[in-house]
């Protein structure tokens, strides 16, 4: 699970592992919580429960991909307790779940959407400045993430690469209790 604010880098992290896992042999999902919110009309006026619905299918389509032995990667704002477990419900018994949490700066932010003429509600400067107000204020109550990567100083490639070059078969140590060992 990749987390971070918008324009964090989320997707391009996840496209960028996903295909140096591909390279590597591995056959590899990458799902985005935004293209499930979009099957119901998108941000604009989503009320908190039909998000909170879209939080529960997507963390089904993890699932289901994982049912068919398939790596996922997937990415979206999963910020507080009760959205990681929505996530990780319907994940099945077995599976070894990884947090990466991305940080970047409103001021980064801003330009980062400025330039991606396919975003629309995010490139509203006070819906940016909002949801990275939410973001610092629940920063501290957040859950903790086995990685954290600062996107404004370390490139795409370069975080890419170090969670390709991640342990691979150990899932003991400071953050266990959010994972599902075999």
């Amino acid at each position: 699970m990749i987390v971070g604010p918008i324009a964090a880098g989320k997707s391009s992290v996840a496209g960028a592992l996903a295909e140096r896992l591909r390279r590597g042999g591995r056959v590899v999902a990458v799902l985005d919580l935004d293209e499930v919110v979009l099957t119901v009309g998108g941000y604009v006026d989503l009320p908190p429960a039909r998000f909170a619905e879209a939080q529960v299918v997507f963390g089904r389509l993890v699932a289901a991909w994982l049912d068919q032995r398939i790596d996922v990667i997937a990415h979206g704002p999963f910020f507080q307790p009760e959205e990681h477990h929505t996530l990780l419900q319907a994940v099945p018994e077995g599976t070894i779940v990884r947090w990466v949490y991305l940080d970047s700066t409103l001021d980064v932010a801003v330009a980062r959407t400025a330039a991606d003429t396919s975003r629309i509600v995010s490139r509203d400067l006070t819906f940016l400045r909002a949801t990275y107000d939410r973001v610092a204020a629940l920063r501290s109550a957040m859950p903790s993430y086995d990685w954290t990567f600062d996107t404004t100083t370390r490139g795409v490639e370069d975080i890419a690469a170090a969670l390709e070059e991640r342990p691979s078969s150990s899932c003991h140590g400071a953050h266990s209790s959010q994972l599902k060992c075999r």
